[in-house]
């Protein structure tokens, strides 16, 4: 058995089943029982269920990497591997067995706010993460652009006023970046 690069989520994932699949859609396939949902949209039927391993865990990586490239298009696949190990989640579990853990358990967040810190030859620096308690904190006093971004890499807000009002957005982990500026916070409620 070779040993990972790194892990993710892959066990008891929801993900949609293929309708090509038999073992999912047969009344007796050896799937059915790990369906949650069906829906029939457009005649045609769509079910969901759960599955584990590689199958379940490689998407979530690739979305994670999908949304550092977004922030960084210049990231190459040494950079992206670098970025995996060195910000990657070392616990008990992973110190036990090294091997089976490869650099360890994936960190999106740790992840994005090294790729924003590579972006520092465009004049980003990272500051210290700041939590925002109240949905009335205005962030960032800024000249110039300020645009938030989720951890998944969409822009959720954006704004050339000096502050920009966080108060609609959900509880989460953000991004925002402003001239030369990027700070991480979490909005709580």
């Amino acid at each position: 058995m070779s040993r990972p690069d790194i892990c993710a989520p892959g066990r008891m994932v929801i993900s949609g089943f293929s309708s090509y699949d038999s073992r999912a859609f047969s009344p007796d396939g050896a799937m059915r029982k790990m369906v949650v949902e069906e829906r029939i949209a457009d005649g045609r039927t769509n079910l969901w269920g759960v599955d584990q391993g590689t199958s379940m865990a490689t998407p979530a990586v690739a979305g994670i990497v999908a949304t550092w490239l977004q922030a960084y298009p210049q990231l190459t696949p040494a950079m992206v591997k670098e970025i995996l190990a060195s910000t990657a989640v070392r616990d008990a579990f992973v110190d036990a067995n090294p091997e089976r853990w490869g650099y360890g358990k994936i960190d999106s967040a740790a992840g994005l706010e090294k790729v924003l810190s590579l972006a520092s030859t465009m004049g980003v620096e990272i500051h210290d993460a700041i939590r925002y308690d109240s949905a009335a904190k205005s962030l960032l006093n800024a000249a110039g652009t300020v645009r938030v971004y989720s951890v998944s890499g969409m822009m959720c807000a954006e704004s050339d006023a000096a502050v920009i009002p966080v108060g609609h957005l959900l509880p989460g982990v953000y991004v925002a970046v402003a001239s030369g500026a990027a700070i991480k916070f979490v909005v709580n409620r």
